[in-house]
């Protein structure tokens, strides 16, 4: 599996709720229509050492590296577009990274 990460910060006039509905709508959107097999939102209430980091991190994974190029291909092409103009608007930061998953369970093992 391949995923595609991103650490953001919204604008201080977005609320966690708006946060939430915007990526909600996006990763629904990208699911039914760009390969996206399934995606997590998380938001970092204790940074520890780390106070650098973003507030958010959105997670987007992806069955094979060719389903996750296809898709980004086709994000680029979408960024003046809803549902990823509202995401590209409400954000004042964002960094991203790709990674292949070593080992993945889905369920808990017994």
């Amino acid at each position: 599996m391949y995923t595609y990460h991103v650490y953001f910060t919204p604008k201080e006039t977005i609320t966690d709720l708006e946060v939430f509905e915007i990526i909600k709508r996006f990763g629904d959107h990208e699911v039914r229509e760009n390969l996206m097999m399934d995606y997590a939102l998380t938001k970092f209430e204790d940074k520890a050492s780390f106070p650098e980091l973003s507030d958010f991190y959105f997670i987007a994974n992806y069955r094979c590296k060719v389903d996750q190029d296809k898709a980004m291909g086709s994000m680029k092409n979408e960024y003046g577009k809803e549902p990823h103009l509202s995401l590209m608007k409400m954000v004042k930061e964002f960094r991203v990274a790709f990674s292949l998953s070593l080992i993945h369970i889905s369920e808990p093992t017994r």
